[in-house]
């Protein structure tokens, strides 16, 4: 397996480090933990469009959302030991852009 040389990680280390944790409050009360990956799209006209991708079910009856990334640190390398790095959503259905096919 390949190891990068900015990072010191193999493959499957780095793309851990592309997964988010989604920590959702549930329109009955409950909360919700699931996980999604970071990817950018191009767009029909060719412009860049940063996505969270994620499974429909983690994201059902989501009303507020926050999103846990895990900060890099010096020479962008991977600080094990650094702060997690929390973005909320309060409104989260206004964000939320389901694929468009039905299912």
């Amino acid at each position: 397996m390949r190891i990068d040389p900015n990072t010191e990680l193999n493959d499957a280390e780095f793309l851990s480090y592309n997964t988010v944790r989604i920590v959702s409050e549930l329109s009955d009360g409950d909360t919700g933990f699931g996980t999604g990956f970071l990817y950018q799209f191009l767009s029909t006209n060719r412009t860049s469009v940063n996505a969270l991708v994620t499974n429909k079910h983690v994201l059902e009856n989501t009303q507020t959302a926050t999103l846990v990334f895990n900060p890099t640190g010096e020479y962008n390398k991977i600080d094990f030991k650094g702060e997690k790095i929390l973005v909320q959503f309060p409104e989260f259905l206004t964000f939320w852009h389901k694929h468009p096919t039905k299912s």
